[in-house]
């Protein structure tokens, strides 16, 4: 019984070290023009090193956040359809980091012609439709 107890009680250990390491990354995106939210917007956390990346989209309110990251240097990089993307390097603590309103500009830009083809398939009418 006191084997399982000691067990049980570094196995808690081990949990809350492992989760006091994690940390939240918020923030918001807005047009740098009007200040009014960008909705689905592209956030994509990234580790140097062979971390996955971790992506979330903004919501109505501009709003993005990632749970549960780790300590350690990390590449926010934000983008939106016609908009300049915008690229910041973090590195996270012991504290949440809150990034505050990051604000993207529009951009211009010129995209070739576009042709569009289609193929009409031949109709018959049979009988009145009437």
């Amino acid at each position: 019984m006191r084997c399982k107890t000691i067990a049980l009680t570094l196995l808690l250990l081990a949990t809350l070290a492992y989760a006091h390491g994690q940390r939240v990354v918020s923030g918001r995106v807005v047009d740098n023009v009007d200040g009014q939210p960008l909705t689905g917007a592209t956030v994509v956390l990234s580790a140097p090193r062979a971390t996955p990346r971790i992506g979330a989209s903004t919501d109505a309110n501009g709003m993005f956040s990632f749970a549960d990251v780790p300590q350690g240097k990390f590449s926010l990089s934000v983008h939106f359809v016609g908009y300049k993307g915008q690229k910041m390097t973090l590195t996270i603590g012991q504290q949440d980091v809150a990034i505050g309103v990051l604000r993207l500009s529009p951009q211009d830009k010129e995209i070739g012609e576009v042709e569009v083809a289609g193929i009409m398939r031949r109709q018959e009418q049979r009988g009145d439709t009437t």
